[in-house]
């Protein structure tokens, strides 16, 4: 039982809530601190929340301090379950810091990214709101940034992989997944490393999925499965290096370590991902069975199916597709199956974006149009350029000409033969203004916007008076803009090597792969698991914070999943918002005595604290 202890300081009194526990070498009861008041006024006013008591207690004088207490004690008995801290002291070197071991440091850190994402630094902050210290017995105080530095320390990329081996198995005991049907995709996460830090290198610019390119960044190949959405297989990789160039690296590393998890035969497991990664050279090392996205471009003939041939098929989510088979596909260097798909939110969404297209096409036309006659408008300074690049070109002629009558004239001169293949005249075209300005109006109208080429048309015409300006017309030809759409628009390709699968089945495979951007939008989190912040600067560190933050992930996951056993159905993030509101505290009573309570709960919060009480059971 904890007690309120004064202690008097340059004649005022102070106060400590202190409970006596067993320490030291020979375990003799001490008396530890285990929160300050300070003055009386604080101690009455410890917080302005009263509890309802018992009739004959109503008017005792009772304070209440209260801290977060349910999600922090739910991922800590869920990871205690698993037996995350005994995964970490196997794989990692035992060390101790502050009196605590390595893997209940990195525990506690994981926790902390998994609830309110911040910095080492903010961490002993955090701590003091919770109840951890208390529950776990602990000074927040000697966990600075530093000692979660040091038990990040050390920590080896192959001991990391061991790692997260161990912990896959072990959830996968609690909720066995399907390893033969897999999802791959990458992501990467911007830093602000300075760019002349040469102590990290995996952190490099190259294209950044949040549009970031300014900085410096780490990218992340995974692998998840759709019935357990935790991260089974991950590698970071440098920031610079495209997923293309990754995919191989990446599937090779993949099917090497799922042999840890019973597949022997990596062809055994199917293995769905977009199209980035798609190259004959790809396809042909691949040590999986697969299902992607292709690209139509280098298949053109497949546009010519009509969508009239296409069948709807509903999929296990529950969405339709309207598809068509064709059993044999020839792509990138292989035969496999392909199904064309159709669907209305891509055609809707390529729709959008022509007729974006089509606005600027028309606001590019009309600001040449509304320019024509003025000395320095556009249409003059494209015509004066284009002038340039002829007259450039009527010069080069000519002194190639020139070049070939002198030669010839030596050649005559000397008495030296004419037969055989002999250097021609080149022609001098014609300056035709029409014609240039309709070429230069289209590439530059045009430019990104190749489909339009289809269906508009630009007209422009030279008057015969010498002063007078030209017009330019242009129109879309709605009739060949509603072929090309129909034709093109909304379609995708889909393709594997096993012919054996039904359409049904490949479509309903490849639409869960939304399973793997849910897990990447939640690593992105602000609020609950984002990777980042992180404000780590070496490849070292940087490794063991994402694995912190992609363990988290999966304990979270795995803690979801109970609660999905119990009838309580929410989001990761939902669920530790719920969890949050669980509190537990001190109740003073007398200002002498002190008990450790829970707040009152309503129905909903007790059936989520009763599923956390039997994982610590």
């Amino acid at each position: 039982m904890a007690r309120i202890r004064s202690k008097k300081k340059k004649n005022r009194e102070y106060y400590y809530l202190v409970e006596s526990r067993r320490s030291g070498p020979n375990k003799s009861p001490r008396e530890h601190i285990l929160e300050y008041i300070g003055t009386v006024e604080n101690l009455i006013a410890f917080i302005n929340k009263r509890l309802s008591m018992p009739d004959g207690e109503k008017n005792s004088n009772v304070t209440f301090k209260s801290y977060e207490h349910g999600a922090e004690i739910a991922l800590y008995n869920m990871a205690k379950v698993i037996g995350l801290e005994e995964i970490f002291d196997k794989c990692f070197k035992s060390r101790r810091l502050k009196g605590m071991s390595r893997s209940r440091i990195l525990l506690l850190a994981m926790i902390q990214r998994m609830i309110e994402p911040d910095s080492k630094n903010a961490f002993s902050e955090w701590a003091k709101t919770t109840s951890l210290p208390y529950h776990l017995q602990f000074d927040p105080d000697d966990l600075s940034s530093q000692t979660i530095w040091e038990a990040m320390d050390g920590i080896t990329e192959e001991q990391i992989a061991e790692a997260q081996k161990l912990l896959v198995k072990k959830i996968r005991e609690i909720y066995p997944t399907d390893m033969n049907k897999l999802h791959l995709d990458y992501t990467n996460y911007y830093t602000f490393i300075d760019s002349l830090n040469n102590r990290c290198k995996i952190c490099k610019r190259g294209h950044n999925k949040q549009k970031r390119d300014d900085l410096r960044q780490y990218s992340l190949a995974m692998i998840t499965s759709s019935d357990l959405q935790i991260p089974l297989i991950w590698e970071l990789y440098d920031g610079n290096k495209n997923d293309k160039t990754e995919f191989a690296d990446f599937t090779s590393f993949a099917a090497e370590t799922i042999k840890a998890h019973g597949i022997q035969d990596p062809k055994s497991v199917l293995i769905t991902f977009d199209g980035g990664s798609n190259s004959e050279t790809n396809f042909s090392a691949l040590p999986f069975s697969f299902i992607c996205a292709h690209t139509m471009t280098s298949l053109p003939q497949l546009y010519e199916f009509d969508l009239d041939d296409f069948q709807e098929i509903t999929l296990r989510n529950g969405h339709t597709r309207r598809a068509y088979e064709i059993p044999t596909l020839e792509f990138s260097g292989m035969t496999g199956k392909g199904v064309l798909t159709f669907s209305q939110d891509l055609y809707n969404g390529q729709i959008a974006e022509l007729n974006k297209n089509i606005k600027e096409f028309s606001d590019y036309c009309s600001e040449i149009v509304t320019s024509v006659g003025k000395p320095r408008g556009k249409y003059a300074q494209m015509i004066r350029a284009a002038r340039k690049e002829y007259d450039n070109e009527v010069l080069q002629i000519e002194k190639y000409n020139r070049d070939v009558l002198k030669e010839r004239e030596e050649k005559k001169a000397n008495g030296g033969k004419t037969r055989g293949k002999q250097k021609q005249l080149k022609e001098i075209p014609n300056w035709d203004e029409a014609a240039v300005a309709q070429e230069q109006i289209l590439s530059c109208a045009l430019k990104g916007k190749k489909q339009l080429s289809s269906f508009v048309e630009i007209s422009v015409k030279i008057p015969d008076e010498p002063k007078a300006c030209p017009t330019i017309t242009w129109n879309i030809d709605e009739k060949k803009k509603d072929a090309y759409t129909k034709k093109y628009f909304g379609k995708k390709l889909i393709c594997s090597n096993r012919t054996d699968m039904s359409m049904f089945e490949m479509l309903s495979t490849y639409a869960e792969q939304e399973c793997i951007e849910n897990l990447f939008k939640v690593s992105k989190n602000t609020e609950y698991f984002s990777i980042r912040p992180q404000y780590h600067w070496t490849d070292q560190k940087i490794r063991v914070h994402v694995m912190i933050c992609l363990m988290g992930i999966a304990i979270t996951e795995t803690l979801r999943r109970k609660m999905e056993d119990a009838s309580l159905t929410y989001s990761k993030e939902k669920m530790i918002e719920k969890l949050t509101t669980i509190r537990d505290g001190w109740v003073i009573r007398d200002l002498k005595k002190a008990e450790r309570v829970l707040e009152s709960m309503d129905e909903e919060q007790q059936k989520l604290y009763d599923v956390v009480l039997k994982l610590k059971a």
